[in-house]
């Protein structure tokens, strides 16, 4: 119980890295760089790939972690590409994560006009995913709502 419980907290920590690592991306996109993002996601599948038997199933000694070993596969192979990510920006962009100047409302009010389509667009894709997940797979079954969880991740 003890090592769910700190899976569980540990992977609350490595969740930042999953909503950042798109806006990492679209920001290498937003430049004209589409190279870099495909690079650090095929980076971040192939690491994904080698975590998961590990942190599942374990190796030697290493017991595994189960279905929450898989999340934390996850999002620790986010959060190197994340990172991995910050660092290309600074290096080849010298995009600066803070600058030390207070934060404007007029900017912040620019970000929102320019963001909110985007994001309504995002929450209306949700709001579909998680109403077929709930009135269609659901009643199918644990093993069909891990299909279509693997299908919306793959595909």
């Amino acid at each position: 119980m003890r090592n769910r419980n700190y899976i569980f907290l540990l992977s609350l920590l490595l969740v930042l890295p999953l909503v950042l690592t798109p806006i990492v991306d679209s920001t290498f996109i937003g430049m004209g760089d589409t190279r870099t993002p495909m690079i650090l996601q095929i980076f971040a599948v192939m690491l994904n790939a080698c975590l998961n038997p590990i942190l599942i199933y374990g190796l030697g000694s290493f017991a595994g972690f189960g279905i929450a070993g898989a999340a934390l596969a996850s999002c620790s192979s986010r959060a190197c590409v994340m990172t991995a990510g910050l660092v290309l920006l600074r290096a080849k962009h010298g995009l600066r994560l803070w600058s030390g100047s207070p934060l404007k409302l007029s900017g912040l009010t620019e970000i929102v006009r320019i963001g909110a389509p985007a994001g309504l667009s995002i929450l209306m894709y949700a709001a579909v995913y998680w109403a077929l997940l709930v009135v269609v797979i659901n009643p199918l079954g644990g093993a069909a709502v891990a299909g279509l969880g693997i299908g919306f991740n793959v595909f």
